[in-house]
């Protein structure tokens, strides 16, 4: 019996000493404050850089969405004024039409 509570007693104190090597790795695998403030830094510099190329991409599309606007006023004012002038053609034309009628039935009379 002597023989089980030493052996016991021997594996207590070896399961101690791991636990308190393993306390220890953690310790020293613990970073200090600064390290962490550090790295707090560095990850909020990155997300405001971030933001920032955000709204950089944000205000060129904003500028983007202006020209493509002012490209299609343009191309509508355009495409009016051609109808505009084809329909002025049209009527030039039926004109002419009206007078070459005219001419022909004259003649042809």
């Amino acid at each position: 019996m002597c023989l089980v509570s030493i052996r016991s007693c021997l594996r207590y104190q070896s399961m101690l000493r791991f636990d308190m090597l393993e306390q220890g790795k953690e310790a020293d695998e613990m970073k200090s404050y600064d390290e962490l403030a550090r790295e707090q830094k560095v990850r909020e510099s990155s997300f405001l850089s971030d933001v920032g190329e955000l709204t950089d991409l944000e205000a060129d599309l904003g500028q983007r969405r202006d020209e493509i606007l002012f490209k299609i006023t343009t191309e509508m004012e355009d495409t009016k004024n051609a109808l505009n002038q084809v329909e002025q053609l049209g009527q030039r034309l039926r004109k002419y039409l009206d007078r070459l009628r005219n001419i022909y039935h004259t003649l042809s009379k």
